[in-house]
């Protein structure tokens, strides 16, 4: 039993809007730049450089303060 039109135009209608939804749902959300930015590979090379560079700088910085502290205190107590 073929459809009538009145059937083939709602049938249309209806398609149309469930593609209408699927493009509203399926958009991704608006990115604000600084999002974008921080996302950017070289943002976040430069980044864990960085970190990292800090990092190691304060590692080096307690090794060696603990270092001149054993260093001292071997001297002190062998000069008694």
């Amino acid at each position: 039993m073929p459809l009538s039109p009145a059937e083939r135009d709602h049938i249309i209608e209806v398609e149309k809007l469930k593609d209408e939804i699927r493009r509203l749902l399926q958009t991704e959300p608006a990115q604000s730049s600084w999002s974008k930015f921080w996302q950017h590979p070289a943002t976040l090379l430069i980044l864990g450089f960085l970190l990292t560079g800090a990092a190691g700088a304060w590692l080096t910085h307690y090794w060696k303060e603990s270092e001149w502290t054993n260093q001292q205190n071997y001297c002190s107590s062998s000069a008694l």
